[in-house]
């Protein structure tokens, strides 16, 4: 004999419960799949905090530019310039304002901003990138030859409009 359980004859909190469970995973922003909007604002390093990032679109790519550091001025209280660059004659340029991610793409297939390049100025090289968003969190990788070499660096999402100008 099989005994049926109506919907009914369930307790009200388990029944409340199961339903609450079922469409969580719906009504959740960070369980929904990642779109090719979602990095365009403001970011910064989740553990160093120590630059204001924007990224924009620019063609049909991606690009990011530093917009302002923690500490902007050198021992000598001038603005801090690209002093690592490989090219000589950008070694004057203010790092404010400098675009240093370039190229990314949405892959929809991985969810994940791929084909770019990141410029590092601490030490004026510039890697392959890549950029996946999940849980609130953007992974960005720098790396040469192939994913597996490389670092990666949390960046948050910088919400008040007043602090990321």
């Amino acid at each position: 004999m099989v005994r049926r359980i109506s919907v009914a004859s369930a307790p009200p909190a388990l029944f409340f419960a199961v339903i609450v469970f079922a469409f969580a995973g719906f009504t959740s922003p960070q369980a929904r799949a990642a779109s090719p909007d979602d990095l365009k604002g403001f970011w910064t390093s989740k553990e160093k905090r120590d630059s204001l990032i924007e990224i924009y679109d620019c063609g049909e790519h991606l690009c990011g530019r530093l917009v302002s550091l923690t500490v902007p001025l050198d021992d000598a209280g001038i603005p801090k310039k690209d002093i690592n660059n490989a090219d000589e004659s950008l070694r004057g340029r203010p790092l404010a304002g400098i675009e240093f991610l370039s190229g990314f793409t949405y892959d929809e297939t991985k969810a994940a901003w791929k084909g770019g390049r990141i410029y590092n100025a601490r030490d004026g090289k510039t890697y392959k990138s890549s950029m996946v968003f999940k849980n609130g969190e953007l992974k960005v990788r720098g790396f040469v030859g192939i994913s597996l070499f490389g670092e990666t660096d949390v960046w948050v999402e910088v919400k008040n409009s007043a602090a990321a100008q």
